[in-house]
């Protein structure tokens, strides 16, 4: 099924973003899950779920591997700020102390 698949391949482009194509491929991401969100509701209206609980199953355990990955991956980045604040901090004060010894 299409939906599947795009579901699939946010959750593998969600696993490869990086610093490098982060910009594009976010925006990629989004775009995919609000299509994918329509197309959800226009199945549940359609009655599509009530016949194919198995397909249901999946797109539900799929996005709740996105959420999660996507809450990984901005605790990840999250720490990568939090240590990269902390050196220049650090920096910061070694430049103080240096000023302060001349």
């Amino acid at each position: 099924m299409k939906l599947v698949n795009d579901l699939e391949d946010v959750l593998n482009t969600l696993r490869n973003i990086d610093e490098e194509n982060f910009d594009y491929q976010f925006t990629t991401i989004k775009n995919k899950m609000i299509l994918a969100q329509a197309e959800v509701q226009e199945l549940e209206k359609l009655g599509f779920f009530e016949q194919n609980q198995t397909i249901k199953e999946k797109i539900k355990g799929i996005t709740k591997l996105i959420s999660e990955e996507y809450d990984n991956k901005i605790s990840l980045w999250k720490d990568k700020l939090d240590e990269i604040s902390e050196l220049l901090i650090s920096s910061r004060n070694e430049k103080k102390i240096l000023s302060y010894k001349r």
